[in-house]
């Protein structure tokens, strides 16, 4: 939200967040290991980097996309800023907010198994023993 409304916020901070998205978590996760070692925060900070921004990028786009129209309306009747976001942008912005909630649950899975391939322990050790291994059949028996 606060990237929607202050043009200085977006300037800061939404590169980060496009290369965030575009960049493969698989080439970051080597340095999640250094700065939060083997384990779980490894795996939670995969699964956030890797879900929180189609998250940002999705709202962002919802709020951004409300119909001016519907906005001049909103200060034609000298609607505060805060009431133009809760009682406008944001029930407008609800369909691309839901869509980046639902693409970012996928990648949050991803970038858990990510994090446990690098970071040790999980569903990623499993996979990656059985594919050294070649042993196709116990990993579908874990799974």
């Amino acid at each position: 939200m606060a990237l929607s409304s202050s043009d200085l916020a977006r300037r800061a901070f939404y590169p980060y967040a496009d290369f965030f998205q575009t960049v493969p978590i698989i080439s970051i996760a080597p340095l999640l290991v250094i700065w939060f070692g083997f384990g779980r925060p490894t795996v939670i900070a995969s699964a956030a980097i890797v879900s929180v921004f189609p998250i940002i990028a999705s709202t962002l786009l919802g709020l951004k996309s409300t119909e001016p129209s519907l906005v001049d309306l909103f200060k034609l009747y000298s609607a505060t800023g805060r009431q133009a976001l809760w009682m406008l942008k944001i029930p407008f912005a609800l369909p691309q907010i839901f869509s980046g909630l639902r693409i970012a649950s996928g990648l949050a899975v991803v970038g858990a198994i990510v994090g446990e391939f690098i970071g040790g322990g999980g569903l990623g050790s499993v996979v990656d023993s059985a594919r050294t291994q070649q042993r196709i059949d116990r990993f579908l028996r874990r799974c």
